[in-house]
């Protein structure tokens, strides 16, 4: 027996509608809950209260990053968006890739957020709160459509249907598109009172209304429903600006005072965390503006490499051991490897060396969306905790995205000047979303923000290769600049890539034979032993629904 019951600030929540306990069950059920039996009688538990749901509500919320920046920092590794460490084979062990590289995503989901959201909406929907039945709904959606990208088959709950459910991942995604953001959106327009707390949109429901529909049009881009697609972006009520983004803000709530990653990037002892060399390479190489935003260099000078004055910095074995080894024979002549130019020192996709003691010199994350240091050139270590202080953000839907979507869906359609005009309306918002975060940073030396002229110049310069450029040269530009406008959540990154398989220009795995690239994540012991009608999967080869493109070892070119 699977019992749905988590405490939050040490406060017991309870699934409970009108003085009774549901008890979650697990269910042997495909599309139905006959059979189930249910548990609907504890004597002497209390209440359920409006402050209990209030409470559940916001750590919701409060849940939610968490969620996002596990499975956002998996895919972005997996897209050379952050760094990976080590094969892919090492996720055909669940319990590797169930409680490591998700950072226990899956308890996230299933023992903290699902049963929350299901007795808050409980009590919403016998008190017809309707906002609060918008919010709940809009965020079901979100976790359960990004569970069913990663694992495919998951369990399913409802306030109908207390069991879990296995449905197939086509008609989950159905359930999610139609059912829950449809009768969210119709909740939202109904003029319900304020929640207590809205740590998102500050009880704007127009905004939430607009982030559903944008749900609905991520859905509708993996299935390839361009009419329901073009739908919503005709009737304009989606997130189109930046003012509308979805994103978590640390500093707003006890709950999450500093962005995590704040804390493994600006140690006492060093950085903790590595940058992706092709990231970097890629941003240095087209003079991205927002290069100095989103990575702060503690050294100038990246072994084997050249400083920003072209002077060449010595190889050294003790702090970058591949600065003395031969370039990969299964590279490209013009990949990079092991070091970037101007002091970006970070390590290539898939090294699993030991660590060297570099923390005081490898490249770390800047001011956004992390709120930590904006690089002005100092070339320092830097633990100084007081500038940008960690204030930061978790983005989970960005206006600068949809833009990206809309462009793909464009070329999908062979409309490749209307891609192009998309791809600068999301790289000028991107752009100008991450120079705001320089505020974050009172130190922060302005002579290195970015001037006007050289923002038109970057964002003219990668429309102008694009429009010159054949249909392999667009889809690989498209990908690659949407991948660098989700820096620190990979996961539509990581969806595009196994949608469309570019770009092909990513760096190759370091090892030649890295096993297959990863499709689908097994389910974790956890979930096998909660939920015994999941069945595992033999490898992570297995794909997800709307993933139909050719196996391993044909796809992806980039391996």
């Amino acid at each position: 027996m699977y019992t749905f019951l988590q405490p939050i600030n040490h406060q017991k929540i309870i699934i409970m509608k009108n003085k009774i306990l549901l008890v979650f069950l697990l269910s042997s059920v495909f599309f139905s809950c006959e059979n189930n039996t249910i548990n609907t009688e504890i004597e002497n538990e209390p209440e359920y209260t409006v402050a209990d749901m209030n409470a559940s509500i916001v750590y919701v919320q409060n849940q939610l990053p968490l969620f996002v920046n596990a499975l956002g920092q998996l895919g972005g590794d997996l897209t050379r968006i952050g760094y990976l460490f080590g094969d892919y084979t090492r996720f055909d062990n669940q319990d590797v890739s169930g409680s490591w590289f998700q950072f226990g995503t899956w308890s996230i989901a299933y023992n903290e957020i699902i049963p929350n959201i299901e007795s808050a909406l409980s009590y919403a929907t016998q008190q017809n709160l309707t906002n609060e039945i918008g919010v709940l709904k809009t965020i079901k959606a979100y976790v359960y459509m990004t569970l069913a990208d990663f694992y495919g088959k998951v369990p399913y709950f409802d306030e109908s249907h207390p069991q879990s459910i296995l449905y197939d991942e086509a008609q989950l995604y159905n359930i999610v598109t139609y059912d829950l953001l449809d009768d969210a959106i119709s909740n939202f327009s109904q003029g319900g009172t304020p929640l207590e707390t809205d740590l998102y949109y500050d009880n704007d429901f127009s905004k939430w209304v607009k982030l559903a529909n944008t749900l609905k049009l991520t859905s509708f881009l993996k299935v390839g429903d361009s009419n329901s697609f073009q739908q919503i972006i005709n009737n304009g009520n989606y997130i189109i600006d930046t003012a509308d983004d979805f994103e978590y803000q640390y500093g707003v709530s006890s709950e999450n005072p500093t962005h995590p990653l704040f804390k493994m990037c600006y140690h006492e002892n060093g950085a903790i965390l590595y940058a992706s060399n092709w990231l970097m390479n890629k941003m240095l190489q087209t003079n991205d503006p927002r290069r100095r935003y989103y990575f702060y260099r503690q050294n100038g000078c990246a072994p084997g490499n050249v400083d920003n004055n072209g002077a060449y910095c010595p190889e050294n074995e003790y702090l970058l051991a591949c600065s003395t080894y031969s370039y990969p024979l299964h590279y490209p002549t013009d990949m990079i490897f092991c070091s970037v130019a101007e002091g970006y020192w970070g390590r290539d996709h898939g090294d699993r060396r030991g660590i060297p003691p570099d923390g005081a010199t490898r490249t770390t994350m800047g001011v956004y969306p992390i709120g930590g240091k904006f690089d002005g050139n100092e070339f320092s270590y830097y633990k100084d905790l007081s500038n940008g202080a960690g204030l930061g953000i978790t983005p989970i839907l960005l206006a600068s995205w949809v833009d990206f979507m809309q462009a793909e869906m464009a070329l999908n359609n062979n409309n490749s000047t209307e891609a192009e005009n998309y791809i600068a309306a999301g790289l000028l918002k991107s752009v100008e979303k991450s120079m705001t975060f320089s505020q974050l940073d009172s130190g922060a030396n302005a002579n290195y923000f970015p001037s006007s002229s050289e923002i038109s110049d970057f964002i003219n310069s990668i429309t102008q290769d694009f429009n010159n450029g054949t249909i392999e040269d667009k889809w690989n530009i498209l990908a690659e600049q949407f991948f660098i406008t989700q820096y620190s959540n990979g996961i539509l990154a990581y969806n595009f890539y196994r949608r469309k398989g570019y770009p092909t220009t990513l760096q190759y795995h370091l090892n030649p034979n890295p096993g297959a690239f990863v499709r689908s994540l097994l389910y974790p012991t956890e979930a096998l032993q909660n939920f015994p009608d999941l069945e595992q999967k033999p490898n992570t080869q297995v794909q997800v629904f709307w993933d139909t493109n050719p196996g391993y070892p044909a796809f992806p070119v980039a391996n």
